[in-house]
């Protein structure tokens, strides 16, 4: 628990805490308050000064009547009615019509728990769900007459946390043992219970106490305040469940998002003894929290290393029967601890679990042969398709600097190994086609005929209307198939059908490949996903596909428009020529410069510079309006579109002759025209232009200084290469980069790993050929040799 000092807080997640000091007058606070006082702390340290604790007994005893189910003995409380009560502390909006979407959501998560099934077998589906399948739950403390946030007299005795407290609280357990598994009942904290509370008191003794009378094991603290920040807003109620709807994208940033579960809290805390307890005690480790993280998920999320190792050395002993800590299963985001931590960003930890997962194979001296496994490294699955959610396309696909570092070490050379057996041939092989489709067209292009060319000029002369005076009309007549036409008797035209052809011929072809992705291989949502992260290859689709719409305007005759289509395709068809600069280390830094500049610094420019250059050119519009001078042959800003394009040229410097037509003009406001001339030339020449140069300067100096960035953009071009192999080919290229390992035949990356004398290791090619001739020479980016990440007591 904690405090929300905001009122902002307040409307969300923080609004029971306020509810809880703002109400001090429930009754129940009279017994004990929330400063550490009331009647029956009172009392008790009266009886301890008397060695008399009658009073406080009889006090605890009139609980039994006033406040307790069966004289304490509890009853079964439907589900349905600790939901409303929970509604009642929480900001609950009027129904709308997106309950169906909340019902498709409700789909959304049962199959999740399907997919979960076939990784980790039957009895962990039961642990999911045994739960929720309940109706009804035991409650010793009557709901009506909880105090402000859903607590009772125990859980106050826990929240003061003070020695005087946990023996009221031992009092209170010894006599109403049924106690120890009520939990707040408001939205704020709902689910959280004693244990919970005990745990973050690091109250060890206490913890046992609990356990000791029955306090459950597997109680989940799913409250608001136990949320991340960014779902508490989501938070939604299932019917007749105690179970929360949440979002399924977090960032899982939150000061009290402990995993629900008392062992998850335990281990959240550090508190090694009390995760050694609940292991004993049958605590499971593959539970899931609302979320789908299991304390495995929890440790990577809080970066708890020490715990990770200790939850994985004690296995498990609970009575579904794991038999260990299950590192496969996948939350709510389909990601397991090692991708969970890829897409967090926690270097050290996905280093320690990459190297508790590997198999050692030999070690001599200073060299280690280790098998790392690919299941959740690469892209691929058993079946040749791409894997979205595995290590290396999360951290290739995130734009933090802080999964740069992740490039180090194994992935990096993961991606050596893909781009040598896969990827190198395929990359030059479309390097070549996409130089030879550029070629064609370009030729294509220059070879059409003129129109003009194609057209007869006819002078008539008509009667004369009248006398002394005749009018002359002069027709035009156009062939406007002349690109048809042309090519029956002209050889260069000829020659430029045939180039036509072979650029048509590479749209389709092209075409027809990203069809085949969508429908054969990847799907339609992978495929989006690799243009939208690949807007370059979005444009060259466009461009094929402009191309190809050239055809029912040729045979329309319809030049003008295939003009503008051919135009446009040009324009599309050149940037994708940066995807294969990319992959050289000659420009591909460069180019990866440009992008960032483009992305960021140039949209901050644009916005800036557009409100100076749309408001200074109406004012000089209206300056000239209606004052055009005839003796200046050609005045911008006498309308309005050319008066903003004229400030735009005025940008880059040109200022004598757009000055000759502001100065020499016959307009009445011509002081006001000179004023904000040289206004606009401080303000959006020089000032924003310069400050453009600046923030491009600074961003060259970021990249240049990061200087993994380009690695991850070489491994964008990986991934995307890798994506236009068949299933059938990824899997074959698989088999030359990794062995199978284990039982089941599992794929594995056979490193040879260095140890230096400063600790640090390297890895040492695996292939023989290579080592025999020394180090190999290749165009790829090298990694820094700080492989710190592996195992230095190996």
């Amino acid at each position: 628990m904690g405090d929300m000092s905001t009122d902002q807080d307040a409307k969300g997640a923080g609004q029971g805490v306020i509810n809880q000091t703002q109400k001090s007058s429930n009754e129940l606070y009279k017994y004990v308050d929330l400063n550490g006082g009331g009647c029956l702390v009172e009392a008790f340290r009266r009886a301890q000064a008397r060695k008399d604790f009658t009073e406080v007994e009889e006090l605890i005893e009139g609980f039994r009547d006033k406040f307790l189910y069966n004289n304490g003995a509890g009853k079964d409380v439907d589900i349905e009615e600790l939901v409303q009560w929970r509604l009642k502390s929480r900001k609950v909006q009027k129904p709308s019509k997106r309950e169906s979407s909340l019902k498709a959501c409700f789909t959304k998560c049962s199959s999740r728990v399907e997919d979960t099934i076939e990784a980790v077998g039957t009895d962990h589906y039961a642990m999911k769900t045994e739960n929720i399948e309940s109706t009804t739950r035991s409650v010793c403390w009557d709901i009506n007459q909880r105090a402000a946030v859903g607590e009772n007299v125990l859980h106050l005795c826990f929240l003061n946390a003070t020695q005087v407290h946990y023996d009221i609280a031992k009092l209170i357990i010894k006599k109403f043992p049924s106690l120890v598994n009520d939990i707040y009942i408001s939205d704020e904290f709902y689910g959280e219970s004693a244990l919970h509370m005990a745990i973050v008191n690091e109250n060890q003794h206490m913890v046992h106490i609990l356990c000791k009378n029955g306090a459950d094991i597997h109680e989940r603290a799913y409250g608001a305040f136990f949320c991340p920040e960014d779902q508490r807003k989501s938070r939604k109620d299932r019917a007749g469940q105690e179970t929360i709807v949440l979002t399924d994208e977090t960032n899982y940033e939150s000061n009290t998002y402990f995993g629900e579960y008392p062992l998850s809290f335990a281990a959240c805390l550090g508190l090694e003894d009390m995760v050694r307890y609940f292991i004993v005690k049958g605590a499971c480790p593959n539970k899931q929290d609302t979320n789908g993280n299991t304390v495995l998920h929890m440790m990577v999320i809080h970066n708890r290393m020490d715990m990770y190792d200790l939850i994985f050395d004690y296995g498990c002993h609970c009575a579904c029967q794991c038999g260990k800590p299950l590192n496969t299963v996948m939350n709510n985001m389909g990601l397991t601890p090692l991708t969970l931590a890829a897409k967090l960003a926690r270097k050290e930890m996905f280093h320690h679990i990459l190297t508790r997962e590997r198999d050692v194979f030999w070690k001599y001296g200073e060299v280690t042969c280790a098998a790392f496994s690919l299941k959740d490294l690469d892209t691929l699955t058993t079946e040749g398709q791409i894997n979205e959610k595995c290590a290396l396309n999360l951290i290739t696909h995130e734009e933090s600097v802080s999964h740069l570092v992740l490039f180090d070490g194994i992935l990096h050379n993961l991606l050596k190994e893909k781009w040598k057996h896969a990827c190198r041939y395929r990359f030059y092989q479309l390097l070549a086609l996409y130089i030879f489709f550029l070629i064609t067209l370009s030729v294509a292009v220059l070879l059409r005929p003129l129109g003009d060319l194609h057209c007869d000029d006819n002078v008539k002369n008509s009667s004369p209307t009248s006398i002394n005076s005749s009018i002359t009309s002069n027709t035009t007549s156009c062939d406007s198939c002349f690109l048809l036409n042309t090519i029956k008797n002209d050889s260069t035209q000829q020659v430029r059908a045939a180039f036509e052809i072979l650029t048509l011929l590479f749209a389709f072809i092209y075409i027809l490949i990203l069809i085949r992705e969508v429908i054969f291989q990847e799907g339609l949502k992978p495929v989006f996903f690799d243009l939208v992260h690949n807007p370059l290859r979005l444009l060259l689709v466009l461009s094929c596909v402009l191309l190809l719409t050239c055809l029912a305007a040729r045979f329309t005759c319809e030049p003008n428009l295939e003009d503008h289509l051919v135009i446009a395709a040009l324009v599309l068809a050149w940037p994708y020529s940066l995807t294969f600069c990319r992959g050289f280390a000659l420009v591909g830094p460069f180019v990866v410069m440009i992008y960032q500049m483009l992305r960021r610094d140039f949209i901050i420019f644009f916005i800036i510079y557009m409100i100076f250059v749309i408001g200074f050119s109406q004012a000089m519009f209206l300056v000239t309006l209606g004052y055009d001078d005839k003796s200046i042959q050609e005045n911008l800003f006498t309308r309005w579109f050319s008066a903003g394009l004229g400030l735009v040229i005025l940008s880059l410097g040109e200022y004598e002759e757009l000055y000759e037509q502001v100065a020499h003009s016959n307009s009445p406001f011509k002081i006001l025209g000179l004023i904000m001339f040289f206004l606009f030339m401080i303000l959006g020449a020089l000032l924003i232009v310069n400050m453009l140069i600046a923030m491009m300067g600074n961003t060259y100096l970021k990249v240049a200084e990061t200087e993994k960035e380009w690695t991850r953009q070489w491994a964008r071009i990986v991934l995307a290469v890798e994506r236009m192999l068949t299933p059938k080919q990824r899997l074959a290229a698989q088999k030359l980069y990794s062995q199978s390992v284990g039982t089941n035949e599992e794929r594995a990356l056979i490193m040879r790993l260095r140890k230096h004398e400063d600790h640090q290791q390297t890895q040492v090619s695996n292939d023989p050929k290579q080592r025999a001739k020394g180090k190999v020479k290749d165009s790829i980016p090298q990694p820094r040799k700080d492989y710190d990440w592996l195992d230095t007591s190996v």
